[in-house]
């Protein structure tokens, strides 16, 4: 039997012994648990290394940064300007027409004011996109609607030479205002005399601008205006021709197109007419007015009217249409590339009183 001394001895070596190989384990475990976070640190470091190679890879690329393009315009083009079925000194009462619309001289002489202003401004609205030097005015027809019909006599606040030189007056201020402000290096005027400017009841075939007031009109329009970018092209007959950036361009008022409720619509009879005009002379565009519709095709344009929906609409049962005239662009290398409508004034909506 060990002695008290030895034992106790013996006890405290075996204790220490007891206490290092806890602190052992311990500290393997821990060895362990920092082995552990740096293979994962490890991994990240690779995962990140991976990444970093990927970024200095897009480093090299240029981002794609959209500019504006510059304001230099190419090619060349022309704008049309349609003005047709005036029909000034006839008066629409509300009354007639169910509110729908109104019409008399003072209506008539804003809305060609409002005409020429947004001819200027979709003029310069196209230049954005194309050189735009010149114009093109087609004075088309019926700017009067004269005395052919008893209720026209009857009602018309003018006569029909009265009415000739208000409405002159009037144009011959649009086509100045259009060559002091437009910035263009010709304004080319061409004519066609419509059906009911006519000096007696009954229509004229080859005596019809020799029976025209309005194409009497336009030589005194002619004579009066003077103005180094400014010319005529009066029509004799009833078809009238002009070259616009090369293509063969045909005008006409539009009352020779025989239309009478086909399937088709309007459509059908002007293309049939195109095609029978196109194996004499053919056109690459034609323009032409008459129907108070605008209408257009890929080779015509149709305009609409100034006086707008009215009683003969009515009798016709013509679709209700917005008054408006034409502005068209014909460019070199694309031929007619814009048809917008010119709407002269607000729509009319008056509620009954």
């Amino acid at each position: 039997m060990k002695a008290p001394k030895e034992a106790i001895e013996s006890h405290l070596i075996a204790d220490r012994d007891l206490q290092s190989q806890r602190k052992l384990k311990i500290a393997e475990e821990r060895l362990k648990v920092e082995i552990a976070k740096l293979k994962a640190s490890e991994k990240e470091v690779q995962l990140l290394s991976k990444r970093l190679e990927v970024f200095d890879g897009l480093t090299g690329i240029k981002k794609s940064v959209w500019k504006p393009k510059s304001s230099a315009k190419h090619g060349s083009a022309t704008a049309v300007v349609l003005l047709s079925d005036l029909h000034v000194e006839e008066g629409v009462d509300p009354k007639k027409v169910n509110w729908l619309n109104e019409y008399n001289l003072e209506i008539a002489d804003a809305s060609l004011k409002e005409v020429f202003q947004r001819s200027l401004k979709l003029l310069n609205h196209e230049r954005q996109l194309v050189n735009i030097k010149d114009m093109v005015i087609h004075v088309g027809g019926d700017e009067i609607s004269g005395f052919i019909h008893d209720e026209l006599v009857e009602g018309n606040s003018l006569s029909p030479l009265a009415a000739c030189r208000w409405v002159q007056e009037r144009l011959e201020n649009g086509i100045r205002f259009l060559l002091e402000n437009g910035e263009l290096d010709s304004v080319k005027i061409v004519t066609s005399y419509g059906n009911h400017g006519r000096t007696g009841p009954k229509r004229r075939i080859a005596t019809g601008a020799e029976n025209s007031f309005e194409h009497n009109m336009y030589l005194a329009m002619r004579a009066s205006m003077e103005h180094p970018n400014l010319s005529w092209q009066i029509g004799d007959g009833y078809l009238n021709y002009l070259d616009i950036q090369g293509y063969t361009c045909r005008f006409h008022h539009g009352d020779a197109l025989r239309y009478h409720g086909a399937i088709g619509g309007i459509t059908t009879t002007v293309e049939k007419a195109i095609r029978c005009w196109d194996q004499q002379v053919r056109a690459d565009f034609s323009f032409c007015g008459h129907y108070h519709q605008h209408r257009s095709g890929p080779k015509w344009v149709m305009n609409g009217s100034l006086i707008g929906y009215n009683p003969y609409a009515i009798e016709i049962k013509a679709e209700f249409e917005e008054p408006s005239q034409t502005f068209c662009v014909i460019d070199k290398d694309r031929g007619m590339t814009v048809v917008k409508k010119i709407f002269c004034r607000p729509p009319y909506r008056k509620t009954k009183p």
